[in-house]
């Protein structure tokens, strides 16, 4: 089928077709086919999740990731699986959030929209000087995607879930004993005495025969072998290389500006006080009184229900349109100069009485203060542009000359680099991508002596590839691995002869003749010493905490090994634990934590058991 295809190269006909193929790709996308099968990737009991709802929670944990994980991310993003994983977790976290909200509404929890603006207000992220800064707050959801009406109903359905998670945790409980005891036993020290029976130096005294030598290697085929290896000539496209010398004149900065200066706007924003209070009456009386002279932030103080801006005085800070309930706006940017106080205006937060503290007219910032930001973007999308272009002129002359890359490197000006043989154990620092590594040991390109198409391992990194040397897996000669083989029969020998020795020593110290036993074969317990749970060498922890606790007065006795294979006499002095009350309260607060979320994973289990749940045909296809 290859040979045909590139024996047709050259024809009119199969260029055609090829460029319609391509054609339909460039002007609807991979996305596009994906998801033309329909505009959903989930119904929850007919509610639908749309495709737009799934992709914009995708992006935004892709975006976390990134954030979390730096660099290490592009190197997981490469692995087809690993996206497919990410994706799926967000499809069953939206499945669950359709679920919450369900169950929520048949519970008839609800949000006030007074519970929803405090709580905005004391969120940290929001707060500047321990105040709530209105300018920050825009700033951060708008980077956020959101807008002020979409974040109020994101935080609506966060504490309605909340509440369901509260009532439906609450009831779960440990009981003070079982926490104490539980945590008694994972603090649990024991105290011991070790006598090591040191292995290499009996490694000396034993011998191997050809013989045995053989019939271990014999015995463990798939122990000596060699990975399959290659080495690769390949170009690298690199998408950063090509923004470093991209150049951008300044008439071609003036020209985005002029074109997209509405991105660089901000709106009319005002300094507002307030004064609020629950009833009419109360606010006339603060109307009166600011009439006959009184101090509006002396009354603001000492009136305004409104307690975390009456602190200040009344300060609402910055306020844009599109924040503060319509009737407080329509008001408030209505006055007209500084110093202007409204009348009363009713909201369903209350009655206000509002003053406008300064106004900061609509303007676009100037092209001198946002020329980095706009050149950087247009090196951006010059070097975006460049690299696909780049690329498909590299996939293009790879496909046209699959026998060689001297026109890929000459169509790019890339240069054409080669490895040396290596294994998939240890590719070469610019080569270990997974998907790249994937591509490299497969059939297709180690069968078909011919060059790779472009290989994009992320969104600025691509490579062309061609095998030019291949190594099957195979197993080492005999004669290469005797002396390995003999020097771990050694061990072994050495390391019965010493099991043996520690079993015989043991007999001896549980009928009581210890002390002779050790000083005939010149082996000493060590200092006391205490050993955790968490100690490094869990083989001879294991073996500590697996002795039964002796009696008062008695000691217990076993073997183990320690982390360099030797065998290690144990002597049990000992069992004791450490109350500690302040770190038993954090203990039994975690135990109740990991009931709580047990508990929560089986109400939506149940959730789900009970839900009608369909997907959609691009969820299958993840």
């Amino acid at each position: 089928m290859m040979d045909k295809l590139r024996s047709a190269q050259h024809s009119i006909a199969l260029k055609v077709v090829l460029g319609i193929i391509i054609l339909s790709f460039v002007l609807t996308g991979v996305q596009g086919f994906l998801s033309s099968s329909g505009n959903y990737v989930a119904k929850v009991d007919g509610q639908e999740i749309t495709n737009q709802q799934f992709e914009q929670a995708y992006q935004s944990e892709r975006n976390n990731l990134q954030q979390r994980l730096g660099d290490n991310f592009n190197t997981l993003a490469a692995d087809p699986k690993y996206l497919n994983m990410v994706r799926k977790d967000v499809l069953n976290r939206l499945i669950d959030d359709v679920l919450l909200d369900k169950y929520a509404k048949k519970l008839n929890l609800r949000v006030s929209d007074d519970q929803i603006k405090q709580s905005i207000v004391n969120m940290p992220e929001f707060q500047k000087d321990g105040r709530f800064d209105n300018a920050q707050y825009l700033e951060l959801i708008q980077r956020a995607g959101f807008t002020p009406d979409s974040f109020s109903q994101y935080m609506r359905q966060q504490m309605v879930r909340q509440q369901l998670l509260s009532a439906f945790t609450a009831t779960d409980f440990v009981l003070p004993k079982e926490s104490e005891q539980t945590f008694a036993l994972l603090t649990q020290e024991r105290k011991v005495r070790l006598a090591t029976l040191a292995v290499k130096p009996l490694e000396a005294k034993q011998t191997v025969t050809e013989q045995e030598e053989k019939a271990y290697y014999d015995a463990n085929p798939t122990s000596f072998m060699s990975p399959e290896q290659v080495k690769v000539r390949y170009v690298e496209l690199n998408a950063k290389a090509l923004q470093d010398a991209v150049k951008i004149d300044d008439a071609a900065i003036a020209q985005y500006y002029q074109d997209n200066k509405s991105h660089f706007s901000q709106p009319e924003r005002r300094k507002l006080s307030h004064i609020l209070v629950s009833n009419e009456k109360a606010a006339q009386e603060i109307e009166t009184e600011l009439k006959q002279g009184a101090d509006f932030a002396t009354l603001a103080k000492t009136k305004s229900e409104d307690k975390f801006s009456g602190r200040n005085g009344g300060d609402l800070g910055w306020i844009e349109k599109g924040v503060m309930a319509p009737e407080f706006e329509q008001t408030a940017f209505a006055l007209a100069a500084k110093g202007d106080i409204s009348g009363i205006v009713k909201t369903q937060f209350g009655y206000h009485v509002i003053r406008l503290d300064d106004i900061q007219p609509a303007q676009v910032r100037p092209l001198s203060e946002v020329r980095d930001e706009v050149a950087k973007q247009l090196r951006q999308t010059k070097a975006t542009d460049e690299f696909y272009a780049l690329q498909q002129k590299a996939s293009d002359k790879a496909f046209e000359n699959p026998d060689s890359l001297d026109d890929v490197a000459s169509a790019t000006g890339l240069k054409i680099q080669e490895t040396g043989l290596f294994s998939q154990q240890d590719v070469p620092a610019a080569l270990n991508f997974p998907a790249l590594t994937k591509a490299i040991f497969s059939d297709d390109l180690i069968a078909g002596n011919s060059n790779s198409d472009v290989i994009s391992v992320d969104d600025s990194h691509a490579f062309v590839v061609r095998v030019v040397e291949h190594k099957e897996e195979a197993r080492k000669p005999f004669e290469q691995v005797s002396a390995e083989i003999a020097q771990l029969l050694k061990f072994q020998k050495a390391q019965m002869a010493a099991r043996k020795q520690a079993e015989l020593l043991l007999t001896e110290l549980r009928a009581g003749k210890g002390d002779e036993a050790l000083k005939a074969a010149g082996v000493t317990f060590a200092a006391e010493e205490t050993l955790q749970r968490n100690s490094p060498d869990q083989q001879l922890v294991n073996t500590v905490f697996g002795l039964a606790k002796p009696a008062e007065g008695k000691t217990a006795y076993g073997i183990s090994e320690n982390g360099e294979g030797d065998v290690v006499l144990v002597e049990l002095l000992g069992v004791q634990s450490t109350p500690n009350p302040e770190l038993e309260k954090i203990f039994a607060q975690q135990q109740l934590n990991a009931d709580m979320t047990v508990t929560f994973e089986a109400m939506l289990a149940s959730l789900r058991a009970d839900a009608d749940i369909k997907y959609g045909n691009m969820a299958e296809t993840e």
